[in-house]
This record gives structure tokens, sequence and C-alpha cells, in this order.
């Protein structure tokens, strides 16, 4: 049984009544009642459109794509959906006749997850519907989980590091972002010695045994700094206070946790209130 995953709307695009038809008895069968059906990538792009925008149909959970299409390639549309953030967790499972690696190679570059053989064999793609209709359900949850973690530590007020066990950067709030000039994407996966040592990666850097941070990942220990200095991407030094608490997972180090906020800020607001 699909159980949740049925929750989620398919989009069957294809021009054969047959193949529409015979999907639409699976599918329905075996409890996925949410379908669409689009005959052309014209129709499709236009529900898809209708979707991004909020319609009551909602983003697909899935688009079963027919490889040859009457006015497109079924690739090239696939190519579109995958390029349209308003889809990025909905998976695409290609239909197709051609048994050969190529066909399954190119639908891949494409941006699908799977392709289905015709003629179908039912409880195949009942199994591939399910796998991917599930995959879909979780990135699409896991996205949330990480947009409501994102909302709440920019409440903090303070900046906020997660690095993982080999002490790479692996999450920054956006107070972090605000008060060091990086974007996490231009850190992540980068040696939290970046922050802490203007000359990190150059040959000249302190030894990493000095670092409090990475220490507190080595051997698992709380740490707390009165003062101390960041360096801000532009290289300008930016004093802060700072805690580390070890990350577990399961009684397991798996990285630690550093809290910031900047001394310089805190103590220029400090000064208003005197002065007020």
């Amino acid at each position: 049984h699909p159980g949740q995953a049925a929750r989620m709307s398919i989009l069957i695009i294809t021009e054969l009544p047959e193949i529409r038809l015979s999907l639409k008895a699976l599918l329905e069968n075996a409890g996925y009642p949410d379908l669409h059906f689009a005959g052309s990538a014209q129709d499709a792009e236009l529900l898809l459109s209708r979707c991004a925008m909020g319609s009551s149909a909602g983003v697909p959970g899935l688009v079963l794509l027919e490889r040859r299409l009457p006015d497109a390639d079924g690739l090239a549309l696939c190519r579109r959906i995958r390029s349209d953030n308003a889809f990025r967790d909905t998976a695409v499972l290609l239909l197709t006749a051609r048994r050969d690696t190529s066909v399954l190679q190119a639908a891949f570059e494409a941006g699908a997850w799977d392709c289905l053989l015709k003629p179908f064999d039912g409880g195949e793609l009942l199994a591939r519907v399910g796998a991917a209709l599930t995959r879909a359900q979780t990135t699409r949850e896991l996205r949330l989980s990480e947009k409501r973690l994102r909302d709440i530590t920019a409440t903090l007020g303070e900046g906020l590091l997660v690095i993982d066990a080999e002490a790479r950067i692996s999450f920054m709030n956006a107070e972090a972002e605000q008060l060091l000039g990086w974007r996490e994407t231009e850190l992540a996966g980068r040696d939290v010695a970046t922050l802490l040592d203007p000359d990190a990666g150059s040959g000249h850097a302190g030894s990493p045994e000095q670092c409090p941070i990475r220490q507190s990942v080595r051997i698992g220990i709380r740490y707390r700094a009165e003062e101390a200095v960041f360096f801000h991407k532009d290289g300008s030094p930016v004093v802060v206070a700072y805690r580390v608490n070890p990350l577990l997972e399961e009684g397991r180090l798996v990285g630690s946790v550093t809290v910031f906020r900047d001394l310089a800020e805190q103590r220029r607001h400090e000064t208003d209130r005197s002065l007020a």
C-alpha cells in the first residue's frame, strides 16, 4: 500500500490513449487517486505553470513522462522541469520502449530519477512509482525541516556555525553570514580555520591543534571564549565571544556547534544605552 505517498499528485504526460488508460487503472487501483494528464509538452507546461503559481492541483510529487511527445522531445521537457525551482523535489520517471543504456544515460543527464520500459509490468511499475514518491516525499520533508531550522536559527540574534567531524563547515545561519561576510555556499565543506586564521590554507596558519573549535570535535569538549577574533571575508578582524558544544548523534561525536556574537557591536549598543 502506498501509504502517505498516495497523498502526492501524479502528472502523466503522454499522447497515447492506451498508455493513459493503462496507467490510470493501475494507479487508481493501487490507491493513487490524485492523477492529472497532459497529451503534449505544451499542455504539460501550461499545467505545470499553474501548479507553480499555486493552483489547487498543487506541485506534483511525480511526473510520468513519455520519451516521445507530439510537439517536443520528452528529455527537453524533463530538463525544463528540473530547471524550475518549484519542482526541485518532484520525481520524473521517463516512459520509453527503447532498452539500451544510451537512453538511460540520457534520461539521467536530463534529470530523470528513473526509467520505465514499455510494455509495463504492473508490479514493477507500482514498485518504481512507490519508491519515487517516497523519495520525493522524504526530500520535500527534509527541505521543510531545513527551512524551519534556518527560520529558527535566524531568530537567535547570534551567529551559529555547525562543523562536522573533520572540522569542515556544514551550516551557517543568516546572522553568521552577515557578521562574517561569507555566504554558506562559499564556506560549505571548508575547514573552520578559514574563519579563525587569515592565513589558513596559505601555509602560514597556526597549528590546528591550537584551535578550540577543532578540539571540541577531536575530544568532545565544551569551550567558551569571552573574547576572541574571527576573520571577515575581507580579512578584517571581528572581535567575538563564542561558545562551543560538541554535537552528538546516538552518543557518537559527529561535530560541534559554535554560537558567537559580535562584541564590537554589543559594546556600541552598551555605549549608546549609557549615553541615553
